[in-house]
């Protein structure tokens, strides 16, 4: 009869590799766990940031303005003695029978000249002219800064 022997050789991970490698390798994977993990938190939290703040609501609505204006001789309750501009940068008033341009922005308004007996003021669609009634005709000025007005 013959006989059969095996052996069973089991190597362990300390007998394939050096020993302090091995003890580097064990302490430097569960280090390179936690900063996985804390990189994979960080990415989560800027990511949520990011969506909550895309999915804000957008107010397409101008801010409200509030302004008192001191005006000597105009009376606000008579809607035709008065123009606020389209871009609502400037009124146009008539204050003892001329008219007046101030910029809101600026504390000082400007008088139009030639405008005696002016009334009805009101302004062109983008701004650049304002328009006004003397008597049965209509004119126009510019709104522009200039010390020239042109009338029309």
């Amino acid at each position: 009869m013959v006989k059969l022997e095996s052996r069973l050789r089991v190597f362990s991970p300390a007998s394939l590799t050096n020993p302090t490698e091995l003890a580097t390798r064990k302490q430097s994977l569960p280090l390179r766990k936690i900063l996985l993990w804390v990189a994979g938190i960080v990415l989560a939290f800027i990511a949520g940031g990011l969506g909550v703040w895309l999915q804000r609501p957008v107010s397409s609505e101008l801010p409200l303005r509030k302004l008192e204006l001191q005006i000597s001789g105009l009376d606000l309750s008579l809607y035709d003695r008065y123009s606020i501009s389209p871009n609502a940068k400037s009124i146009a008033y008539v204050s003892n029978n001329r008219l007046w341009i101030r910029d809101l922005d600026r504390l000082e308004p400007r008088e139009v000249p030639n405008t005696e007996n002016a009334s009805h003021p009101f302004w062109s669609p983008d701004s650049s002219y304002v328009g006004y009634v003397i008597g049965k005709k209509m004119w126009k000025v510019s709104s522009a800064r200039r010390g020239d007005y042109g009338h029309n």
